[in-house]
């Protein structure tokens, strides 16, 4: 489901899965009561002249989805920040519901690049979840 306004989006929990909403300019991200994930998005340039008005240019952020086909369920989210007109950084993190991961499997933090190619490698494929 999607809505503009969060308070509008949370009356959908318990109906659907997942509900998108706007409006804050904040990200928000919250596992309602009845069972559904609110995603509340930061802003995407709707802000308008917040981007120079300020001394600092106003951040831009977006999030990439992904889906399963099957069940249609949230599977996964990265979430995009760049640093605002003018600047050049950029961060994007990936962020897994909690419901996708096993509990008694351990979670190992997702090494960083190098610039230099690891000499080990792990023959062990993972699994997805039923």
């Amino acid at each position: 489901a999607v809505a503009h306004d969060p308070n509008t989006a949370r009356e959908t929990d318990g109906t659907v899965p997942l509900v998108l909403s706007g409006h804050l300019h904040r990200r928000i991200n919250e596992q309602l009561k009845l069972g559904t994930r609110l995603k509340v998005e930061g802003s995407t340039g709707g802000g308008g002249l917040r981007a120079v008005q300020n001394e600092k240019p106003e951040k831009v952020h977006a999030s990439v989805l992904y889906m399963d086909r099957s069940t249609r369920r949230l599977q996964a989210w990265d979430e995009i920040t760049l640093g605002g007109l003018g600047l050049t950084t950029a961060e994007v993190s990936r962020h897994l519901p909690e419901e996708n991961l096993k509990k008694d499997a351990p979670v190992s933090p997702t090494p960083s690049p190098s610039s230099t190619p690891s000499a080990t490698r792990s023959a062990a494929r993972p699994t997805p979840s039923p």
